[in-house]
């Protein structure tokens, strides 16, 4: 990541850990705010722990934040900062995954699925304007699906329903969103450039593709899921009857499925030529280099609240509140719902492109150097040789 990039994002963190201070202070401070706190998904700490115990670790949580972001600000800029700053980032970005609210991976559905809609038309668009012979016929297919999906929903407005829905919740994803912005950012703060090499990140770097490409099927098990839904035999739904009946139940669970299959495929950006470049028939930018920070930032942001979620989600259901308490019961929602793996995995696989990308930029420059050598050197052999045919003659 560039420069500017890798500065704003301490900075970025350090405003989310005073956000997350501030709110820490409000629950200790205002009562009514405090009640309307206690409304939102309880967080792993809140699940254990008295909330006022858990507010006065969200502000020595947010303090340190601000210190140690604006360390990271510095050492982005070339300054050395000790060890110690190091060893609190760590402990930071634990702490706001464990003090993050709960409940953000079905929110976080709909907006997977919403986005994945949006790139879809925004490349057909591109596509269009590119190849026509190609992109048009593309288009049809889309209103045609479009179509199809109004008629099943008897004309009804879905999708102003999902995005008022959003809407109502935008202060809670806001809160949720500042402990994950703060994690993610400390963590993305640290991979700095791509450029560090230890035993760890040697590792990642080798295995970067095996790792990406465990990450990208965590998406398949949900996706197959909620394919299902189109045969007389739906897995994890509330029957072919009910869903025959309600046409917004299946198009929501059809939706998100699709969400979750541009997920995976988008992952498998990090290993595959369009993570890198943008792909020709896209008109415009089609050929250009993508940008490291738009992967790179974006899967790290995900992975971050797939490990929060996964966490949540995890000691949900072996509790039982998914399910019946049973082995085979637990292992069918661990496997369709795998955030459990996808946040580490994801992680790791971002941090891999990081460094690809990064060794990338090194050795593009010196191959250009040696080209450039080797074309000096055969002008000046040229050279001679002209100058020694000359004189022969």
């Amino acid at each position: 990541m560039d420069i500017r990039t890798r500065t704003t994002l301490p900075l970025l963190a350090a405003l989310c850990a005073a956000a997350i201070a501030a709110l820490s202070l409000l629950r200790l401070a205002a009562p009514e705010f405090a009640a309307w706190y206690s409304g939102l998904s309880p967080s792993l700490l809140d699940r254990v722990v008295d909330p006022f115990f858990a507010a006065l670790v969200g502000l020595l949580v947010g303090t340190v934040g601000v210190v140690v972001s604006l360390a990271l600000f510095a050492r982005a800029r070339g300054r050395e900062i000790p060890g110690a700053m190091e060893v609190a980032a760590v402990v930071v970005t634990a702490a706001a995954l464990v003090l993050a609210p709960g409940n953000a991976i079905p929110v976080a559905g709909y907006a997977f699925a919403l986005t994945a809609m949006g790139l879809v038309i925004v490349g057909t668009a591109l596509l269009a304007i590119r190849r026509p012979f190609a992109g048009i016929p593309v288009a049809a297919l889309l209103v045609a699906i479009g179509g199809y999906a109004t008629i099943r929903l008897g004309g009804e407005p879905l999708l102003p329903d999902v995005l008022a829905s959003l809407i109502v919740e935008a202060p809670r994803i806001a809160v949720t969103g500042a402990y994950l912005v703060l994690a993610a950012g400390i963590v993305l703060s640290a991979i700095g450039d791509g450029t560090g090499r230890g035993g760890v990140a040697r590792w990642v770097l080798a295995h970067r593709v095996a790792i990406t490409v465990i990450a990208a099927s965590c998406a398949a098990p949900y996706a197959f899921v909620r394919a299902t839904w189109l045969t007389p035999w739906p897995l994890f739904g509330p029957g072919a009857e009910v869903l025959a009946e309600s046409s917004d139940v299946m198009v929501i669970g059809l939706s998100l499925g699709f969400g979750m299959l541009m997920a995976g495929l988008l992952t498998l950006g990090l290993v595959l030529p369009f993570g890198e470049r943008f792909p020709r028939w896209f008109a415009g930018i089609g050929g250009r280099t993508v940008p490291v920070g738009l992967p790179v930032i974006s899967a790290m942001i995900v992975a971050v609240l797939f490990v929060a979620g996964g966490a949540e989600f995890l000691t949900s259901v072996l509790e039982g509140r998914f399910a019946p308490v049973g082995a085979g019961a637990q292992i069918e929602f661990l496997i369709v719902f795998p955030f459990w793996l996808w946040g580490p995995a994801l992680g790791l696989a971002a941090w891999g492109y990081a460094m690809h990308r990064a060794e990338e930029s090194t050795v593009e420059p010196e191959a250009a150097g040696r080209r450039e050598a080797d074309a000096a050197l055969r002008s000046r052999l040229l050279h001679e040789l002209e100058l020694h045919e000359s004189r022969e003659a």
